[in-house]
């Protein structure tokens, strides 16, 4: 028989290789576990059609995580101007300083003959932030919690990266032609964008009504990249010519209802490119519309003031 000692020996053994796997696995159990990406989808008329119903019930309402947005925002009705800001799930900290100066549901009046006659020359704008999956259910939790707070998000299923931002872009245009209220104009912002709310609305409010306005910092002669590695890269089965058109640069850009609804359409028939503000001229120029460069008079680029 062995003796006390013995035994006393192997059980501390045994307990500290008991313990020496519990310290190697237990920091694989701790750590966050990436969920596999959110399916990405189609922009079709079926889909939306299928979708609009939910919508439509309320303007915001958490939806089932396998369909096309998971977080709807609450709009105004009867808008004229809806600004809609890119950023990504981390970004809570300069969401909320955007709440604090310009990203906020406002009016404004200009006593002047504007393209809005009906309306007292007021302009109402409202706003959103549109926000793809991060992919880390702590992250992507936060801003669940967050849009109960603000009522101001909608996310996209998919995950937030830059060449799928076309797709982000185009899915939330997409539910903004599917809602209740037209706005007179469309304007997209990246969130590093100060825009100068009341320029903005003086801009458009002496806008005539009737022009198709598709606007922002104009880029001309952008070479199309061909080189593989890049995040810009475009190939020539998706473009074939040697440059861009003139178009907005993705940081601002706003469109006018009248060619917004065109553009759209023209969306579900010309194939989507990653360079999400060059494939909009293309859009764009299937209509015979040039882009007006409203350059540093409505917005400012954080970084180049």
């Amino acid at each position: 028989m062995p003796s006390k000692k013995v035994l006393a020996l192997k059980v501390l053994i045994l307990l500290m290789i008991m313990i020496l796997i519990y310290l190697r696995i237990m920091p694989e159990l701790q750590a966050p576990q990436p969920v596999s990406p959110p399916r990405s989808y189609e922009v079709t008329n079926v889909r939306f059609r299928e979708e609009k119903s939910q919508f439509h019930q309320s303007q915001r309402q958490l939806v089932k995580v396998n369909s096309v947005f998971t977080i709807v925002p609450d709009l105004p009705h009867n808008l004229n101007v809806l600004l809609i800001i890119n950023t990504i799930p981390l970004e809570t900290e300069r969401r909320n300083i955007l709440r604090q100066t310009w990203a906020r549901q406002s009016s404004w009046r200009l006593e002047s003959q504007s393209s809005f006659p009906d309306s007292g020359d007021i302009v109402d704008i409202g706003y959103f932030f549109m926000v793809g999956f991060h992919g880390y259910p702590c992250i992507d939790q936060s801003v669940e919690a967050e849009s109960q707070i603000h009522r101001d998000i909608l996310r996209v299923n998919l995950t937030d990266s830059y060449r799928g931002l076309i797709n982000k872009v185009l899915l939330t245009f997409e539910w903004v032609t599917n809602l209740d209220t037209k706005p007179r104009f469309i304007v997209k912002a990246d969130h590093d964008i100060y825009v100068k709310i009341p320029e903005l609305a003086t801009w458009l409010l002496i806008t005539p009504t009737s022009r198709k306005v598709y606007a922002g910092f104009v880029n001309r002669n952008a070479r199309v990249i061909r080189a593989i590695q890049s995040p810009w890269y475009v190939s020539k089965e998706d473009y074939s010519e040697e440059f861009f058109p003139p178009y907005c640069g993705g940081p601002f850009y706003i469109f006018s209802q009248n060619l917004f609804v065109h553009v759209m359409n023209a969306s579900k028939v010309i194939k989507p490119f990653a360079v999400e503000d060059a494939y909009m001229a293309v859009l764009v120029k299937k209509m015979g519309v040039e882009p007006h460069d409203s350059g540093r008079r409505v917005c400012v680029q954080l970084g180049i003031l």
